[in-house]
């Protein structure tokens, strides 16, 4: 079991001191789904490395190189592993599905927990949030329409939309500014830029005309709200003002009147070093089983300010991704469990509990589920191997406690309400809701996998109330360069996955 750890903080100028998703409480051998010492009492051994977290720092060039040499190391002490199955929530989720599909062979089966597609996935909503928070502070809006416009629990954005900062060079590790502040005439501000791109800087690049990275960050012609606009939950002037104001982030991630433009070669080298994972690689020849329990909107009632992050919808964008480049997902299966009090209570993971038992179970499967694989001998290609070979039982599922996606544990044992497993995914997703994010609001598609659109001229015929004349004149005034044409791939989109990336120099690199 290789444990992948939390956390997004993009900051390479130091090692850190997690251990993976592993806890010093549980003497490194408990993890962030309540294993605590099962995964010791079934026979698995862990591995880890504190490069491999990332809340250290959001590489996964670097956390694939570490877990590279681990597992090296792990061989040349104790022997080659049976197989390597990745394992960790959030930020561990993360790396574990761009390392599983940028660099094939390195792991031979996942299980992402609490789920995100990768980094980029992660803060790109994040970043409209931040924009649509400045823009509601102006004028009189519902929390329906904000609800509609972001496509999220308003809370979602309220909570986080400046709490992760992907773009902000001194959003570092206070470790890291506190030696920059103490030698200023060694270590230069431009030396420790903590955004998600100076991170990684052998990806995308340096700009000849900043010194920085390269960006890949971009909201050009993107239409914040039309899919409120078209179900008549925001007015057309309503949706005028939006993206007359909206702006994006200037260099250093400060909020500006102009919209974000990327850098052409940073997209390309995205897409090409599976920044944005498109599961095209070797994620579509292994199985992957998520892990999840219920954090969306506000079960704990514990205001806008205290809305998690977590929500279902990058599960969502995850399988619509297997969908679109892999032409299904049957090498991936979802597994959704109720939450029993985190931060008010017993922590999701508590022993019995839903997430537990789904934990737990998850591992189990994936050991039969590999074995099965390595026992066909059939000539067929890899994928078609694994979906043949996934077990009979293991389908989508979810826990519930007495039929809801919330329990309070904190009560006693007899009153705590009954863990029922339900297969039926229809109920599954009628229990546990999921909502959407700007982009797809906006007119992206749910594989979420475009980071720069195409651009086409402001047509009236795209919305469903025609503007007047004003109004139309208006559009072309805030998208004098044109509107996101989603039909089309994305700006740089072209660029082939590279795996097993060997880099030369900043922004140069090669497959192996």
């Amino acid at each position: 079991m290789y444990s992948f750890g939390p956390g997004a903080r993009p900051d390479g100028h130091h090692m850190g001191r997690g251990l993976g998703n592993l806890s010093a409480m549980t003497q490194w051998v408990g993890d962030g789904n309540g294993s605590l010492y099962w995964y010791i009492d079934h026979g698995y051994a862990i591995a880890a490395a504190s490069l491999n977290a990332f809340g250290t720092t959001t590489d996964a060039i670097v956390s694939a190189e570490t877990a590279a040499k681990v597992k090296e190391h792990f061989i040349e002490e104790f022997g080659p592993p049976i197989f390597t199955v990745g394992n960790g929530q959030s930020g561990g989720s993360m790396q574990q599905q761009t390392i599983a599909n940028a660099y094939p062979g390195l792991l031979d089966g996942i299980i992402p927990a609490i789920s995100f597609s990768d980094g980029m996935a992660f803060f790109q909503p994040l970043s409209d949030c931040q924009l649509l928070v400045n823009v509601f502070k102006q004028g009189t809006w519902t929390k329906e329409q904000m609800d509609a416009v972001s496509g999220k629990y308003w809370g979602y954005c309220v909570s986080n939309g400046t709490r992760y900062q992907a773009q902000k060079p001194d959003n570092c590790d206070a470790a890291v500014l506190m030696m920059q502040q103490k030698n200023p005439a060694t270590i230069h501000p431009e030396d420790i830029r903590c955004t998600f791109q100076d991170d990684l800087k052998q990806a995308f690049g340096v700009d000849p005309k900043t010194g920085f990275a390269r960006s890949p960050w971009d909201n050009v012609g993107v239409q914040y709200g039309l899919k409120a606009l078209n179900d008549g939950v925001i007015t057309f002037d309503q949706f005028i003002d939006i993206n007359k104001r909206v702006g994006g982030h200037d260099l250093n991630g400060g909020l500006v009147a102009q919209r974000e433009a990327a850098d052409v070669d940073a997209l390309r080298a995205a897409y090409a070093t599976g920044q944005v994972n498109l599961y095209n690689g070797g994620a579509a020849n292994i199985p992957i089983i998520s892990i999840r329990y219920n954090l969306d909107a506000d079960p704990y009632n514990r205001g806008d300010a205290n809305v998690d992050v977590h929500d279902r919808f990058h599960s969502v964008i995850s399988r619509a991704r297997m969908d679109k480049y892999n032409g299904g997902s049957g090498n991936y299966v979802e597994l959704l469990a109720a939450t029993i009090g985190a931060g008010y209570g017993p922590s999701p993971s508590t022993a019995g509990s839903p997430y537990n038992l789904e934990a737990t179970e998850a591992v189990s499967a994936m050991d039969a589920w590999l074995t099965a694989i390595a026992s066909d001998k059939t000539s067929v290609p890899q994928a078609q191997k694994v979906t043949a070979n996934k077990p009979k039982d293991l389908v989508n599922a979810c826990w519930t406690v007495d039929g809801k996606n919330f329990a309070d544990w904190t009560a006693p044992n007899a009153t705590r309400g009954k863990v029922e497993k339900v297969t039926d995914w229809s109920k599954c997703n009628q229990v546990f809701p999921v909502f959407s994010d700007p982009r797809v609001v906006a007119g992206a598609p749910l594989s979420d996998d475009i980071l720069k659109c195409q651009l086409k001229p402001v047509d009236a015929k795209d919305y469903k109330v025609a503007p007047n004349a004003d109004q139309l004149a208006a559009l072309k005034a805030a998208f004098a360069e044109g509107v996101c044409d989603w039909t089309k791939p994305g700006v740089g989109q072209e660029a082939k996955l590279t795996t097993w990336a060997i880099y030369s120099d900043k922004g140069r690199f090669s497959g192996l």
